[in-house]
This record gives structure tokens, C-alpha cells and sequence, in this order.
């Protein structure tokens, strides 16, 4: 019985272990992915590379290396629960969870191979609801959610060094967007539920104020 029992007790860990894998894949990908797509208008996008030109006569392709094993540490408590995770991840990016006493992860941090850090803080739940970082090109993020993980509050450094701020209302898609662009100019942005600005306030670089109002239909129906 007690060989059963610790056959069981090995099984439970390898399963926990390979779940707490492909959460962390999960991560990485949100935080490439969903969590920083609601920032991509935020974030200058950069140019792609030219595809290189094709090779007539190609050479024969070198057999695929088979991806390297995880590494991973884990540590539980008195009752079997993870309490503390660390690993590399085959794809060489590395991070760290800590867990509550429920097994609920509540902080996790990460590095990718390509230089971006992240940490997500959760609830109880297990739901994001605070994300910080820095890009992969340097750049700082600060991003805030509601108790279904939507970002409510974003805030972000630019390539070109202007600053922005973003409020929005998950259900009806509303948002307002503060910026601070590089060269001091400030300016305000009102957008409506189908995306588009319907009022626009900033100063020019002589510091005069101009305001813009659009309709629905995208006519602008004032300007000074």
C-alpha cells in the first residue's frame, strides 16, 4: 500500500508539474499576445524585414535537434501544495510563481529569450489584474484589469519618447487617451464605441489651444 501511495504521490507531481508548463507557455503568450494587444495602439509598430530572396537550388535541410527538457524547481507545502515554481522553459525563457495556500497562483515573473520582462500580479481567483513590464524594445508598460481580467488603465512609454495614458470601459468600448508627445505638446482624445475620436483637445508648440468635435458619421462638426 504505502509503494501505491507513493506511486500516486509521484504521478500527482509529474501531472502538477506539466500543467505548471503549459501555464507558464500560456503566460509568455499573453503577454505577447492578449494582455499587451490592448496596447497595441499605444506602441509604435515596427517595420518588418524583407523576406530574403529564394534560393534555387537550396541545401539539404539539417535534421531538427530535438528541443531540450525543461528545467524546473518546485517547492510545496505540508499539504502536497505548490507553494513556490522556477524553471527555464525550452524555448529558454525563465520565471518564478509564487502560489497561495489554496495553490492559486498570485505573482509571476518571467523573462523571455528575447529580453522582455513581466510580472503579473492576480487575485484569489487566479484572474491578472495588474501587469508590469518592459518591452522587448525597451520600452515600459503599466497595464490594470477589472475582476474579469479587462484592462481598464494602460500606460505606456513610446519608442519616439512621448508618454500615454488609457482609459477605457470594457463594455461599451469607450475610451479617453491623455498623451504627452516628445517635443512637450500635450493633448486629449475622447473616442466612441465604434472606435473612432469624437473629440480632440491639445495644445500646438506656441502653446495654442485647439478643440475638434466629430459626429458619428465622422463629420466634423467643429473646430477652433
Amino acid at each position: 500500500m504505502e509503494s501505491l501511495v507513493s506511486r500516486v504521490e509521484a504521478l500527482e507531481r509529474q501531472v502538477a508539474a506539466a500543467r505548471q508548463r503549459s501555464r507558464w507557455r500560456a503566460l509568455l503568450a499573453l503577454a505577447g499576445g492578449v494582455l499587451l494587444g490592448s496596447l497595441a495602439p499605444l506602441w509604435a509598430a515596427r517595420p518588418g524585414l524583407a523576406a530574403p530572396p529564394r534560393v534555387q537550388d537550396p541545401a539539404p535541410a539539417e535534421p531538427a535537434k530535438p528541443a531540450p527538457e525543461p528545467q524546473e524547481f518546485a517547492l510545496r507545502d505540508a499539504s502536497g501544495r505548490m507553494r513556490l515554481w522556477m524553471g527555464i522553459l525550452p524555448g529558454g525563457s525563465v520565471g518564478l510563481g509564487l502560489y497561495d495556500e489554496k495553490g492559486v497562483a498570485r505573482s509571476e515573473l518571467f523573462l523571455s529569450n528575447q529580453g522582455s520582462a513581466r510580472l503579473l500580479i492576480s487575485d484569489n481567483r487566479g484572474v491578472g489584474r495588474a501587469l508590469l513590464g518592459v518591452g522587448d524594445d525597451g520600452q515600459p508598460l503599466l497595464q490594470l484589469a477589472n475582476e474579469a481580467g479587462q484592462s481598464l488603465a494602460e500606460a505606456g512609454v513610446m519608442v519616439d519618447g512621448s508618454t500615454r495614458l488609457r482609459l477605457r470601459d470594457p463594455g461599451s468600448g469607450k475610451r479617453l487617451e491623455l498623451r504627452l508627445l516628445a517635443d512637450g505638446r500635450p493633448g486629449l482624445e475622447i473616442f466612441g464605441e465604434d472606435g473612432k475620436a469624437r473629440i480632440s483637445l491639445g495644445l500646438s508648440a506656441l502653446d495654442d489651444p485647439g478643440l475638434k468635435l466629430v459626429d458619428s458619421t465622422g463629420r466634423r462638426v467643429f473646430e477652433r
